[in-house]
């Protein structure tokens, strides 16, 4: 059975957030400044999740990569996914290099408040996103820009 749009930005939200979850109780864990690989491993898999979250956002709501558009909703919701996007990339840069496990309390600060505004802003971009969906108005926008 094919999963809506709106389903399947539940679903993709939902990874994103219990990779989030995931990293931050190992950031809990009295072992995790020895668990460097472990940890690069969900910046890695956050990564992955968020740069494909990032393109069904734009997809679903009809918005390519440098294109303007009229609804200023959907513009609004694009420009927070690419100022997230920003971040994230920020963020792995910053840490993928050096010793981590070395400045630890600095890194596990960083990473555990960086995570957290991820997860709110992938929270109400996810919102943002489904009520736009979910709008009468655009959903027939969108089939008339399918249909033409």
């Amino acid at each position: 059975m094919k999963q809506t749009k709106a389903e399947r930005l539940a679903a993709s939200t939902a990874v994103i957030l219990g990779i989030i979850a995931d990293k931050q109780a190992l950031l809990r864990s009295p072992a995790a400044s020895t668990n460097v690989p472990v940890l690069a491993g969900h910046r890695w898999r956050l990564t992955k999740a968020f740069y494909n979250y990032r393109w069904f956002i734009k997809s679903i709501l009809g918005a390519s990569v440098g294109t303007g558009h009229g609804d200023a909703r959907i513009v609004a919701v694009i420009v927070a996914v690419d100022e997230v996007n920003a971040a994230l990339r920020a963020y792995v840069l910053h840490w993928s290099n050096g010793d981590n496990a070395a400045r630890w309390p600095d890194y596990q600060a960083a990473a555990g408040a960086t995570l957290d505004e991820i997860a709110a802003a992938v929270r109400r971009i996810s919102a943002d996103a489904a009520a736009i969906l979910h709008d009468p108005a655009e959903a027939a926008a969108q089939r008339g820009a399918t249909a033409s």
